[in-house]
């Protein structure tokens, strides 16, 4: 069995990013890839959308901050 090796593919527009985790089918001599085996599209995340919620961590301390973005 060859080893796996997944990618995390990324395309960033102005206000929005399109994202997916892919796992080359192979390579060839110069190290291109020559297709995907599996591809797991994540939805677009629209830059402008997001807020940031205030949250308590494991210990008890304030102050952590979490980007959310709006569906």
């Amino acid at each position: 069995m060859r080893p796996q090796m997944w990618l995390v593919v990324y395309c960033r527009e102005t206000d929005s990013v399109r994202l997916e985790v892919s796992l080359p089918a192979g390579v060839d001599s110069n190290g291109k890839i020559i297709g995907w085996d599996k591809r797991l599209i994540l939805d677009e995340v629209n830059l402008t959308d997001q807020f940031v919620e205030s949250r308590n961590d494991e210990r008890g301390e304030d102050g952590a901050a979490v980007a959310i973005s709006a569906r």
